[in-house]
């Protein structure tokens, strides 16, 4: 493999993973890999808008997530597709 992952923030994939865990009280598992990338990527500049506002670690966390979660969506602009499929109801909210 020729990435170094000895590059990667793990402390902060664990606060994404952190973020993703809370919000399994409200979402299904993996109902934002539903969502379109433009549309993670436009709840992450709402975050990061209300970050640099408040200065809200919270909104940082969750821009952060959309951020990650862009990466990862089927990208149907691009013809390339996420590892997983979604499911039935959406992320929404954050």
């Amino acid at each position: 493999i020729p990435e170094d992952f000895s590059l990667v923030p793990w402390a902060a994939v664990r606060i994404v993973a952190e973020v993703m865990t809370d919000a399994l009280k409200d979402h299904d598992r993996d109902g934002w890999r539903k969502l379109p990338r433009r549309e993670h990527v436009g709840r992450a500049l709402r975050h990061l808008a209300a970050y640099l506002i408040s200065g809200s670690e919270e909104d940082l966390t969750h821009a952060a997530t959309r951020c990650l979660m862009s990466l990862e969506v089927l990208d149907d602009d691009r013809g390339t597709k996420g590892e997983m499929g979604g499911s039935e109801k959406a992320m929404g909210g954050s």
